[in-house]
């Protein structure tokens, strides 16, 4: 275990290109019960190099560490995340159970999810969506990344429209119930001027702290009037794409 940590540690950015090579092809022979001190290990400078290793080890060599490389897609801007989603993207069937577990037990991660439609999910055929369908269903009913799964589920025909339009308008009668009753309970308070208090005071730290400390409820209540004004604007544009591409 030693001597694979000291390759790994030649995969940093620091190394020359002829350590770097070297290190890859001894990294190469590395054993399964091995394999998991490729996943982000503690330097991140040698994440690039780790996830070059992974890629050339190829499917079905890393299987038993493709719940750890689902990990890695947690942020996209971690050094070496778009060549590891890139390589899962391709594995097909045998990622599906993985995914799925994430979807299942990490649904609330907003961003991990997100990233999971966006790099992998968005592009399997209806055999591989049909075996996340129930997970699919499930976030649908929620409101984190709940867009993305109808979208989802539409394209591949497990939703119709009349099914899809249902979902849309009890989302945004919801929606604007609670927008509303938000705006009542906070009435009178201006985000914009709010926000303008704020900026007047932005480059003075001391001042700065105490005026959003003072106002902290406001700039939550604000913040979340945002998101759902979003939100209503979202389901707007998803309605509107459906209707068009039915």
């Amino acid at each position: 275990m030693l001597e694979i940590n000291r390759f790994i540690m030649k995969l940093s950015w620091d190394s020359t290109d002829e350590e770097k090579k070297n290190a890859i092809e001894s990294l190469l022979l590395i054993e399964d019960k091995d394999m998991h001190l490729l996943l982000q290990p503690l330097d991140k400078g040698v994440w690039d190099g780790a996830a070059e290793v992974i890629v050339r080890l190829g499917y079905p060599r890393v299987n038993v560490i493709l719940p750890g490389l689902l990990v890695w897609l947690q942020d996209l801007n971690w050094p070496g995340a778009m060549r590891i989603a890139d390589f899962l993207s391709e594995i097909g069937d045998p990622i599906v159970p993985h995914v799925r577990d994430v979807l299942k037990k990490h649904k609330e991660d907003e961003v991990w999810i997100y990233w999971l439609f966006e790099q992998i999910i968005d592009k399997w055929d209806k055999s591989k969506v049909s075996q996340i369908e129930e997970e699919l269903i499930d976030i649908s009913n929620g409101k984190i990344n709940d867009l993305r799964a109808i979208n989802t589920l539409f394209n591949h025909n497990v939703f119709n429209l009349v099914e899809v339009k249902r979902q849309l308008t009890n989302k945004i009668k919801g929606t604007i119930i609670e927008l509303e009753e938000l705006e009542k309970k906070y009435s009178g308070v201006d985000c914009i001027e709010l926000e303008r208090g704020f900026k007047e005071v932005l480059f003075k730290p001391e001042l700065s702290r105490k005026y959003h400390e003072e106002n902290k409820e406001l700039f939550s209540y604000c913040g979340y009037k945002s998101y759902l004004q979003e939100y209503i604007r979202e389901i707007e544009e998803l309605d509107k794409e459906v209707s068009n591409f039915a």
